[in-house]
């Protein structure tokens, strides 16, 4: 892109621009009463300047190069919506976040929760596992515990959820007496897409396969929109993005606790809808329909791997592919959402997700709080923190 330098340029002043304005708005996230009404127009107004575009306005406004423009919005699936959907704010965060490459957790992502465990315990915390919670239990406007699915209640006056504000406002407090203010805050935003994901082994090592630890990302071509538009209303059969993972290239592990075998991922972009006949058959006995439809989509998935990996063609040992209805299964997610609720302009005008709520001693965290993902929910957890404690916690981080 030679002849769009300027355009080039003016992208990445916008991301760093954006990049501090991002942390005043964030900050506004841990106010409330007096000084949120004194300072939250200040601190958000240069944030909203951007957040209130879609990343095509944006983007758009700099370039008139619609190629271009499809490059830089490459990582669009990274938070599951297009360029004329999307708010350019979580664009932004997640271009920056990349800037100075990705990480990967040393052992695989149970790393994350394995090394967080041992923490807890030390600390007097509790963990229960594959432990459904039906409701968090209200009394007079205050929380004083959580009830199990089992019917077991756990006493205490602080109640933080990760579950995803749809979970948290629509199910868990669906007997409190403002359930009705609850739903009318969902009824402000929408849940994210869905996604379809091939889980692939091999008999070989990552070295003897000749794969990397490089992400890819493929693409039918650079209008995203029109391809994600064209997939979902069954205008073609090609895939709207396919993102191809090397997981077991990424961990310097891999090969001292798996030798001989390597892995990844292939993901893409799905719609609930299209599993909408099978949405009320239980977990692996879907029927026969069920499986050959997951069969057509995985060896699709499969014959673009190999036009894009070559060198693996024929050397697939394993593959199982989870579809939008395994999300929900599995994750809780009523629709199978990728990223909890989408990140559309006027998401970041709700200035009811944050952590505090207006029920004492109920808390609320994770990514629908600030932003999609790992590092989104991560952040949100600590912001989470901060406002408990009463102390900026990022000082630390």
């Amino acid at each position: 892109f030679s002849s769009d330098i300027k355009a080039i340029d003016d992208y990445m002043h916008i991301l760093d621009d954006l990049k501090k304005v991002s942390l005043k708005y964030f900050s506004t996230k841990a106010l409330s009463g007096i000084s949120e009404c004194l300072l939250y127009g200040y601190l958000s107004k240069k944030f909203f300047k951007y957040s209130d575009q879609t990343t095509y306005q944006v983007l758009s406004k700099i370039t008139s190069n619609e190629k271009l423009i499809g490059v830089l919005t490459g990582q669009w699936g990274d938070y599951g919506l297009s360029p004329k959907q999307s708010s350019f704010a979580i664009h932004s965060m997640i271009a920056n976040h990349y800037m100075d490459g990705a990480n990967y957790p040393i052992g695989g992502a149970r790393m994350i929760s394995e090394s967080v465990m041992p923490v807890i315990e030390e600390n007097g915390g509790q963990i229960l596992i594959s432990t459904g919670v039906d409701k968090i239990s209200i009394n007079n406007n205050e929380t004083d515990g959580v009830i199990l699915e089992n019917g077991e209640k756990i006493n205490s006056k602080l109640v933080i959820s990760s579950a995803g504000v749809e979970n948290t406002l629509n199910r868990f407090l669906r007997d409190d007496k403002h359930y009705h203010e609850h739903e009318s805050n969902l009824k402000k935003v929408t849940p994210s897409g869905s996604h379809a994901c091939l889980y692939i082994g091999f008999n070989q090592t990552a070295e003897e396969l000749g794969i990397k630890d490089t992400n890819l990302w493929i693409y039918p071509g650079y209008d995203h929109d029109k391809n994600l538009s064209d997939h979902v209303n069954k205008k073609t059969d090609e895939l709207p993005l396919l993102y191809l993972s090397f997981a077991s290239s990424k961990d310097p592990d891999w090969n001292k606790n798996h030798p001989g075998t390597a892995t990844m991922e292939a993901i893409t972009l799905s719609s609930f809808d299209f599993y909408e006949k099978w949405k009320n058959e239980p977990w692996r006995n879907r029927g026969d329909n069920y499986e050959l439809h997951k069969e057509e989509l995985s060896q699709k998935i499969i014959s673009m791997i190999y036009k894009h990996v070559p060198q693996l063609k024929n050397k697939i040992s394993f593959h199982e592919l989870s579809t939008p209805l395994s999300t929900r299964n599995m994750a809780n997610y009523n629709v199978g959402e990728l990223y909890g609720i989408d990140h559309v302009p006027s998401r970041f005008r709700q200035k009811w997700l944050k952590p505090k709520t207006k029920i004492k001693g109920l808390y609320l965290t994770g990514q629908d709080i600030l932003t999609a993902g790992v590092a989104g929910a991560l952040s949100a957890g600590a912001l989470t923190a901060s406002v408990i404690l009463k102390k900026n916690l990022f000082k630390n981080i």
